[in-house]
């Protein structure tokens, strides 16, 4: 699974070879600004409204794997 850029300005984008089963994103106080479910194998998210600071991006694919990234808004 690939997560870029990071640090995000404008877009973040995931790719994966297998088919994302959710996407959630969670600010630095643990509130969800983002929740997708069964979105595909790529993810387009606009950041351009986010604030500078940390949020974690948790990935689930069809297989119950799961990713944590921490990622850093600039």
């Amino acid at each position: 699974m690939q997560v870029y850029p990071n640090p995000v300005q404008l877009e973040l984008m995931i790719e994966s070879t297998e088919m994302i089963q959710e996407v959630v994103v969670l600010n630095a106080l643990g509130q969800i600004m983002v929740s997708l479910k069964d979105p595909g194998q790529s993810v387009k998210l606009e950041t351009v409204h986010w604030i500078n600071g940390f949020y974690f991006l948790m990935i689930s694919d069809n297989h119950h794997k799961r990713q944590m990234v921490k990622l850093v808004k600039a």
